[in-house]
């Protein structure tokens, strides 16, 4: 009886730099949001200026820290970072009222009659008043240019309004380089709710090569990095709320215990394949990782013993 040789692939590799752009070395909790929406006026400042300039090429544009040295009987026009003022968002003093039973639940939205708006940049905030805005079409965070002028009181009186549009496409310096290679991309594996090992088993042995015959193992080869693109410990919100967990006092309890179970999960999935194929392994929105800041920051290493050795 002949004996045919075992046949070897080499898996494919590629070049793979992070840049850690998104990593928070200093934590810093105070005026979070503060640095994105400033980062943000810095990058579209000048060509929300050059759209408002198009728009209204007979007015001045001048900085909201000297307005009010400006005459009040001329319209001019102001670049800033919308803040939209609501009652009804999520405050830590309110949800600790409501936690004492001190005030009834508010309706499902955020949005009322009463909220107001405001245009800042990094020195001042003035608020925007008229009726050629509407409220509810802006929310805080964007970028915009308001003509008007300043009233007695204080306020700015709106007559009209635009936006920076499209953000400017960054030039590319060089053709980009092709390598011969794939990327594997794997999503949403919801490892509570998904208690079929069976498939999990079945991945790790496709992507190490231990399932399939000669050519289907060949494919694989060519798999040179596999991207985890979030959700990977839990699917979804709605499974957790269906499950009525929230109802009951020790739902955080039982929902730590349910996250541990899936983190020894994909500990050893990782474990498995990081021998023969490089993993980026990305935080979803319902993963159990710090999501109350943004951006949302990695796994940390210890709840993945077994993988980050």
């Amino acid at each position: 009886m002949e004996v045919k040789e075992p046949l070897e692939y080499d898996r494919k590799t590629v070049s793979f730099r992070d840049f850690g752009r998104f990593k928070l070395t200093d934590r810093k909790y105070d005026n979070d949001s503060l640095n994105i929406y400033t980062a943000r006026l810095n990058d579209l400042r000048k060509d929300t200026l050059h759209r408002a300039k198009l728009k209204w090429n007979d007015h001045q544009y001048v900085e909201i820290s000297r307005l009010s040295l400006e005459s009040p009987e001329k319209s001019y026009i102001l670049v800033g970072v919308i803040y939209k003022d609501q009652k009804l968002k999520p405050s830590l003093l309110r949800d600790l009222s409501k936690e004492l039973q001190l005030e009834a639940r508010p309706s499902g939205t955020y949005a009322s009659v009463d909220d107001k708006l405001f245009l800042e940049d990094e020195t001042l905030r003035v608020r925007l008043v008229g009726n050629h805005m509407d409220v509810q079409e802006v929310v805080t965070g964007v970028v915009c240019a308001v003509l008007g002028r300043e009233l007695e009181n204080g306020t700015f009186l709106v007559e009209d309004w635009c936006f920076p549009g499209y953000c400017p496409k960054p030039s590319s310096s060089g053709g980009l380089s092709v390598e011969d290679g794939k990327i594997l991309l794997v999503c949403g594996l919801d490892l509570v709710n998904n208690t079929d090992e069976l498939s999990l088993d079945l991945l790790s042995e496709w992507v190490t090569g231990m399932a399939g015959c000669a050519n289907t193992q060949k494919e694989e080869a060519v798999i040179a990095r596999i991207i985890i693109a979030g959700n990977t410990i839990r699917g979804s919100e709605t499974i957790y709320n269906h499950k009525g967990y929230h109802e009951t006092k020790s739902h955080d309890e039982y929902k730590i215990k349910e996250n541990i179970k899936a983190m020894h999960k994909l500990d050893a999935f990782l474990s498995n394949i990081l021998h023969c194929c490089c993993v980026v392994l990305m935080p979803g929105e319902f993963d159990p990782t710090c999501n109350y800041s943004m951006p949302q920051q990695p796994f940390h290493p210890c709840t993945l013993q077994k993988s980050v050795r």
